[in-house]
Formats: C-alpha cells, structure tokens, sequence
C-alpha cells in the first residue's frame, strides 16, 4: 500500500522483483505488465479495500500479508487505513 501517486513505480519495480524471486509457485502464468497483476495489494487504500472487497465477495475470508520491505510502518498504515472497511457491523456482532 502506498499513500501518494509518486510511490506506485516503486511498489511495482518491487513486486517484479519478488515475483523474479518467486516464479509461478501457486499460480497460473503472470500477467506480461506488473501493473495487471491482481495477486499483490498494490495501491492507494481505497484500491486496496475495493481490493479485499472483491475477494471477500468471492469468498476470501482470509488474506496472508506479506510486505517485501519488512515496513512495520506499512502494517500500521493497513491497520489504520483499510482494516475498519473490514469492522463487523453493529447487526452482524448482534447476530
């Protein structure tokens, strides 16, 4: 997650090197372009929620957080910033 436009190159040089490190483990063929590539929460946070929405609608109930930065401040700024879009409602913890 990023929180200014000028940091989104950054974030997908990094994500071409980790996937340069990684390969096709667990998945199908890598998109050509690193920035169609739907695996990584790459974004500003209302990319990365409507992110995590789409998943969870699809029945994601849990997601593995990797940063290849090792940023604790980037794991506080995804605690801050996305995770109350994921809050149970009122009507839901009543349930």
């Amino acid at each position: 997650m990023f929180h200014d436009e000028s940091e989104r190159a950054a974030a997908y040089e990094t994500r071409k090197r980790v996937v340069s490190v990684i390969g096709d483990l667990a998945r199908d063929k890598l998109p050509d372009r690193v920035e169609d590539d739907t695996a990584p929460l790459l974004g500003m946070p209302e990319e990365v929620i409507a992110r995590l929405k789409q998943l969870e609608a699809g029945g994601a109930t849990n997601i593995l957080l990797v940063d290849p930065n090792a940023s604790v401040g980037n794991l506080r700024a995804f605690a801050r910033e996305v995770m109350p879009a994921f809050l149970p409602t009122h009507a839901a913890v009543a349930e």
